[in-house]
């Protein structure tokens, strides 16, 4: 072994003590014996339930082998793609600052790359391999299947790490300009082989050449024309922004420029429009509080598409309980970010605000966050059969009292900050979800919610829309 290779890997091993010693630290502040004990009760019962899940769809898997076989020579033009794609915000492989101050000491920088390289090469592969193993023994499916996707996946790992190190400190036009002609070049190879009846493999056969191919160019140009420091900015907020920390502290490592396409093309717009409207003035703020809060929206709204679509496969009756449970939990979270930007930020609760421009605004925001949750819903009624007059009149029910009520709910939060003195009726809520779930169930039903909202609406003295 030489002498860089050796204080690489002491490097690298003095870091995962320190990471190590974090993550001791940690355990030991959120380790609590009495939920360790319930959470190991939930996965022997989760295991149970898989394994008896999987019994049952063992016919079924049976039948899919047969089609991912077909679908198995796409995965390398899958990877191809990502790896364009992920060539805007990752270099690939993990140059930090430690490796960039140990190339300033007499050791090769190419040497520190090769090693970075072999050293993601096996990670890749030795889970790769483990992951078809263990799916391999947990399933029906061909351990022949699962090794062969493991060895694609490796062999296309290593064939495009190099393209992706060097296209990360390219310019943007390139990137974009290359992955448009490839996903063309792709799409049109895929059509002219399959109108000559070639063997499926043939593409990635094709494929695997022409990488071959470009590594001549590639990895020579790997030490050519690249950005260090974009590279050590990037690598270093990622090896240390360490998951679990970050989620208990609410501390996020990030790079101090963000090199995405659509953010950097967002952050050029932004910067060239001036605010000249209040409404835009509003617009800013709530994007600046929402992205402080997008931990509690994706998760919110991941868990709610999965809770509508998932036992509903199962059980077509749990959706007219899943759909009105998902949507009164995402307007109750949405009403809480609502209500801590002014608990959080007291001069906006301090100052004479508009309250219906804040508010409308925040509806917007608001049924953005619905779209996804609808579409699911949409999803799932295709999915079982429904006929589209049916899923039309459903759809713009939920979407209606999810509005009335989340404008209902706002106005209820800004109530509260100004210590008002009002009565809040749960009672006509709680109807308000009940009668929406047996109108999924009994479509005519929704006319008693179109009746609710009227009569909500004549008792009220103000709207916010």
């Amino acid at each position: 072994m030489s002498f860089t290779t050796r204080v690489f890997y002491w490097i690298r091993k003095k870091r995962w003590k320190k990471k190590k010693d974090i993550y001791q630290r940690a355990f030991q502040l959120a380790f609590d014996k009495t939920l360790a004990f319930y959470v190991g009760i939930m996965v022997v019962v989760f295991l149970l339930l898989l394994q008896d899940w999987m019994k049952r769809f063992i016919p079924l898997m049976n039948t899919w082998e047969n089609s991912l076989m077909e679908w198995l020579w796409l995965l390398p033009s899958i990877l191809v793609i990502r790896t364009l794609g992920r060539s805007f915000i990752d270099p690939g492989l993990s140059f930090t600052s430690a490796e960039l101050k140990l190339s300033l000491l007499p050791h090769s920088r190419s040497k520190i790359l090769l090693l970075l390289a072999a050293e993601k090469f096996a990670l890749h592969l030795l889970v790769a391999f483990a992951l078809a193993a263990f799916l391999g023994g947990l399933t029906p499916l061909s351990l022949y299947l699962l090794l062969a996707a493991a060895f694609i996946y490796s062999v296309f790992i290593a064939l495009l790490t190099p393209i992706q190190w060097k296209l990360y400190s390219a310019r943007k036009r390139v990137k974009t300009g290359l992955l448009a002609g490839v996903i063309v070049l792709l799409g049109a190879s895929g059509i002219w082989i399959h109108h000559l009846n070639l063997a499926q493999s043939s593409p990635a056969i094709i494929l695997t050449f022409l990488l071959m191919l470009a590594q001549f160019y590639f990895i020579p140009a790997c030490m050519q024309g690249i950005d260090w420091m974009k590279v050590v900015q990037r690598n270093d907020a990622k090896v240390w922004n360490i998951t679990v920390v970050s989620q208990m502290t609410n501390i996020t490592i990030k790079p101090p420029k963000r090199y995405g396409l659509v953010g950097n093309y967002l952050k050029e717009r932004r910067a060239v429009r001036p605010i000249t409207k209040v409404k835009s003035l509003y617009h800013m703020l709530w994007r600046s509080h929402l992205k402080e809060s997008s931990g509690y929206v994706w998760k919110t709204l991941l868990i709610g598409v999965i809770v509508i679509i998932a036992p509903s496969l199962r059980a077509e009756w749990v959706m007219y309980v899943s759909v009105p449970v998902v949507f009164f939990v995402y307007i109750e979270v949405a009403a809480g970010i609502f209500s801590s930007h002014f608990t959080e930020n007291p001069i906006f609760h301090s100052l004479p605000i508009d309250e219906k421009g804040w508010t409308s605004s925040y509806i917007n925001w608001g049924i953005a966050g619905l779209v996804p949750l609808l579409l699911s819903f949409l999803t799932i009624n295709i999915i079982l059969g429904g006929s589209f007059s049916v899923v039309f009149v459903q759809l713009a029910g939920v979407m209606s009292w999810s509005l009335y009520d989340m404008s209902t709910q706002l106005t209820n939060r800004m109530r509260l900050l100004h210590k008002e003195n009002f009565q809040v009726s749960d009672t006509f809520r709680a109807a308000g979800y009940i009668i929406l779930g047996v109108g999924i169930y009994f479509t005519p039903l929704l006319l008693a919610l179109v009746a609710l909202l009227s009569y909500s609406a004549i008792k009220r003295k103000r709207f916010i829309y």
